[in-house]
């Protein structure tokens, strides 16, 4: 495996890791704001979704990383 392989898939795993802690303590302030009585503020049908739109960011960031590593690319 190359240096840039070795940091890429470090990269993955620790944006992973970051994600996860932030899925994690948003899961855990719902509950929360809900037992406080703090009032629901719908999504708006036509804004994407915060996940759905860090879910598209990543899906474009693996493409770019994937043409920049392929073979032959300079």
């Amino acid at each position: 495996m190359s240096p840039v392989d070795r940091l890429i898939e470090q990269h993955i795993l620790e944006a992973e890791l970051r994600q996860r802690h932030i899925d994690e303590a948003m899961a855990a302030t719902e509950p929360a704001a809900q037992a406080a009585g703090a009032p629901q503020t719908p999504a708006s049908p036509q804004a994407p979704a915060p996940q759905g739109a860090l879910e598209a960011i990543g899906t474009e960031l693996e493409k770019a990383l994937a043409a920049v590593m392929e073979p032959g690319h300079r």
